[in-house]
Protein backbone atom coordinates (compact mmCIF):
# COMPACT_ATOMS: atom_id res chain seq x y z
CA UNK A 1 0.00 0.00 0.00
CA UNK A 2 1.75 2.90 -0.85
CA UNK A 3 0.22 6.92 0.48
CA UNK A 4 -0.98 9.78 -2.12
CA UNK A 5 -1.25 13.28 -0.85
CA UNK A 6 -5.34 14.39 -1.15
CA UNK A 7 -3.88 18.08 -1.68
CA UNK A 8 -4.80 19.31 1.97
CA UNK A 9 -1.82 17.82 4.23
CA UNK A 10 -4.00 14.44 4.52
CA UNK A 11 -3.34 11.34 2.10
CA UNK A 12 -5.10 8.58 1.24
CA UNK A 13 -3.98 4.69 0.93
CA UNK A 14 -4.02 3.33 -2.39
CA UNK A 15 -3.93 -0.49 -3.26
CA UNK A 16 -0.78 -2.02 -5.02
CA UNK A 17 -1.48 -4.74 -7.22
CA UNK A 18 -0.69 -8.34 -5.78
CA UNK A 19 1.64 -10.96 -7.55
CA UNK A 20 -0.40 -13.35 -6.18
CA UNK A 21 -3.13 -12.02 -8.41
CA UNK A 22 -2.12 -12.98 -11.33
CA UNK A 23 -3.54 -12.98 -14.26
CA UNK A 24 -1.75 -12.67 -17.73
CA UNK A 25 -5.33 -11.94 -19.89
CA UNK A 26 -6.00 -9.00 -17.94
CA UNK A 27 -2.51 -7.24 -18.69
CA UNK A 28 -3.10 -4.71 -20.13
CA UNK A 29 -6.34 -3.33 -18.25
CA UNK A 30 -4.02 -3.92 -15.05
CA UNK A 31 -1.18 -1.79 -16.97
CA UNK A 32 -3.63 0.72 -17.50
CA UNK A 33 -5.09 1.27 -14.29
CA UNK A 34 -1.68 1.35 -12.93
CA UNK A 35 -0.40 4.01 -15.11
CA UNK A 36 -3.48 5.86 -14.08
CA UNK A 37 -2.74 5.52 -10.37
CA UNK A 38 1.47 7.19 -11.73
CA UNK A 39 -0.40 9.40 -13.32
CA UNK A 40 -2.71 10.53 -10.50
CA UNK A 41 -0.04 10.13 -7.92
CA UNK A 42 1.96 12.71 -9.85
CA UNK A 43 -0.41 15.00 -11.41
CA UNK A 44 0.18 17.48 -9.53
CA UNK A 45 3.64 17.82 -10.10
CA UNK A 46 4.07 16.87 -13.88
CA UNK A 47 1.73 18.76 -16.77
CA UNK A 48 0.64 16.85 -19.88
CA UNK A 49 3.78 18.35 -21.99
CA UNK A 50 5.98 16.93 -19.76
CA UNK A 51 4.18 13.49 -19.41
CA UNK A 52 4.10 13.53 -23.28
CA UNK A 53 7.88 14.67 -24.06
CA UNK A 54 9.84 13.01 -20.85
CA UNK A 55 7.49 9.37 -20.39
CA UNK A 56 7.20 6.24 -22.72
CA UNK A 57 4.96 3.33 -21.14
CA UNK A 58 6.92 0.26 -22.33
CA UNK A 59 5.02 -2.62 -21.87
CA UNK A 60 6.32 -5.85 -20.56
CA UNK A 61 5.37 -9.37 -21.76
CA UNK A 62 2.86 -11.00 -20.03
CA UNK A 63 4.54 -13.70 -18.72
CA UNK A 64 8.51 -14.56 -17.87
CA UNK A 65 9.67 -10.87 -17.37
CA UNK A 66 11.23 -11.21 -13.77
CA UNK A 67 15.04 -12.29 -14.13
CA UNK A 68 15.28 -11.57 -10.07
CA UNK A 69 12.48 -13.29 -7.93
CA UNK A 70 13.35 -14.21 -4.53
CA UNK A 71 10.85 -16.50 -2.27
CA UNK A 72 10.48 -18.02 1.37
CA UNK A 73 11.06 -21.71 1.80
CA UNK A 74 8.78 -23.66 3.83
CA UNK A 75 7.34 -27.02 4.53
CA UNK A 76 3.99 -27.37 2.57
CA UNK A 77 1.20 -27.75 5.66
CA UNK A 78 -0.50 -30.05 3.46
CA UNK A 79 1.89 -32.19 1.32
CA UNK A 80 4.66 -31.77 3.97
CA UNK A 81 7.16 -30.74 0.91
CA UNK A 82 9.42 -28.16 0.81
CA UNK A 83 8.02 -25.42 -1.21
CA UNK A 84 8.55 -21.40 -2.15
CA UNK A 85 6.18 -19.66 -0.44
CA UNK A 86 5.04 -15.72 -1.21
CA UNK A 87 2.98 -13.54 1.23
CA UNK A 88 0.28 -10.91 0.18
CA UNK A 89 0.33 -8.06 1.79
CA UNK A 90 0.42 -9.69 5.07
CA UNK A 91 -2.43 -12.12 3.92
CA UNK A 92 -1.44 -16.31 4.51
CA UNK A 93 1.17 -17.16 2.35
CA UNK A 94 0.50 -19.55 -0.91
CA UNK A 95 2.95 -22.33 -2.04
CA UNK A 96 4.19 -23.31 -5.43
CA UNK A 97 7.04 -24.63 -7.48
CA UNK A 98 7.04 -22.26 -10.34
CA UNK A 99 6.40 -18.90 -10.79
CA UNK A 100 4.87 -17.49 -14.04
CA UNK A 101 6.34 -14.21 -13.73
CA UNK A 102 9.80 -15.18 -13.53
CA UNK A 103 12.24 -15.88 -16.80
CA UNK A 104 11.82 -18.94 -18.05
CA UNK A 105 15.42 -19.92 -17.36
CA UNK A 106 14.12 -19.38 -13.52
CA UNK A 107 11.01 -20.92 -14.14
CA UNK A 108 13.02 -24.18 -15.04
CA UNK A 109 15.49 -24.20 -12.72
CA UNK A 110 12.66 -23.49 -9.73
CA UNK A 111 11.34 -26.90 -9.30
CA UNK A 112 14.63 -28.61 -9.73
CA UNK A 113 16.34 -26.72 -7.04
CA UNK A 114 13.58 -27.82 -4.80
CA UNK A 115 14.23 -31.24 -5.54
CA UNK A 116 18.24 -30.48 -4.97
CA UNK A 117 17.31 -28.97 -1.48
CA UNK A 118 14.89 -31.32 -0.45
CA UNK A 119 17.35 -34.53 -1.23
CA UNK A 120 20.46 -33.06 0.46
CA UNK A 121 20.34 -32.49 4.28
CA UNK A 122 23.51 -30.10 4.41
CA UNK A 123 21.55 -27.44 2.12
CA UNK A 124 18.20 -27.96 3.44
CA UNK A 125 19.06 -27.46 7.24
CA UNK A 126 18.40 -23.99 8.11
CA UNK A 127 17.49 -22.96 4.72
CA UNK A 128 15.24 -19.74 5.06
CA UNK A 129 14.82 -18.41 1.37
CA UNK A 130 16.05 -18.76 -2.37
CA UNK A 131 17.12 -15.89 -4.49
CA UNK A 132 17.45 -16.44 -8.49
CA UNK A 133 19.08 -14.03 -11.03
CA UNK A 134 18.73 -14.74 -14.36
CA UNK A 135 20.06 -12.43 -17.70
CA UNK A 136 18.86 -11.55 -21.11
CA UNK A 137 21.30 -13.92 -22.63
CA UNK A 138 20.78 -16.19 -20.34
CA UNK A 139 24.11 -16.73 -18.74
CA UNK A 140 24.79 -18.97 -15.71
CA UNK A 141 22.20 -17.96 -13.54
CA UNK A 142 23.05 -17.09 -9.54
CA UNK A 143 20.95 -19.28 -7.23
CA UNK A 144 21.56 -17.74 -3.16
CA UNK A 145 20.42 -19.95 -0.79
CA UNK A 146 19.49 -18.01 2.68
CA UNK A 147 20.04 -19.64 6.18
CA UNK A 148 19.37 -19.17 9.60
CA UNK A 149 22.86 -19.96 10.61
CA UNK A 150 26.43 -20.01 8.65
CA UNK A 151 26.35 -23.32 6.27
CA UNK A 152 28.89 -25.54 7.25
CA UNK A 153 31.88 -24.45 4.93
CA UNK A 154 33.47 -27.54 3.96
CA UNK A 155 30.59 -30.15 3.55
CA UNK A 156 27.86 -27.56 2.51
CA UNK A 157 30.26 -26.33 -0.42
CA UNK A 158 30.94 -29.60 -1.63
CA UNK A 159 27.44 -30.38 -1.69
CA UNK A 160 26.67 -27.24 -3.29
CA UNK A 161 29.29 -27.72 -5.59
CA UNK A 162 27.81 -31.34 -6.82
CA UNK A 163 24.30 -29.14 -7.43
CA UNK A 164 25.98 -26.63 -9.44
CA UNK A 165 27.23 -29.18 -11.72
CA UNK A 166 23.90 -30.82 -11.92
CA UNK A 167 22.23 -27.52 -12.36
CA UNK A 168 24.29 -25.80 -14.60
CA UNK A 169 24.27 -22.93 -11.78
CA UNK A 170 26.29 -20.82 -9.46
CA UNK A 171 25.41 -20.76 -5.68
CA UNK A 172 25.67 -18.71 -3.18
CA UNK A 173 25.12 -19.51 0.68
CA UNK A 174 24.43 -16.53 3.14
CA UNK A 175 23.64 -15.67 6.22
CA UNK A 176 23.44 -12.40 7.88
CA UNK A 177 27.36 -10.55 6.82
CA UNK A 178 28.14 -14.52 5.86
CA UNK A 179 28.51 -15.38 2.33
CA UNK A 180 29.85 -18.83 1.36
CA UNK A 181 30.28 -19.22 -2.67
CA UNK A 182 30.74 -22.24 -5.11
Amino acid sequence: VSTQSTGNGSRTRMALPSYIDYRPDDYHAILNTKLESVMQLLGPLVNDTVWKTHFTLCPSSKTHLRLRVRFAIETHPMTGELAYAMWDHGKPSCFFRVFPLASEQICALMPRVLDAISGCALLRVGVRAVHFLSTISRDTPLVTLCYDAPPHRPDWIEAAERVCTELGVSMLGCCRLTNQCC
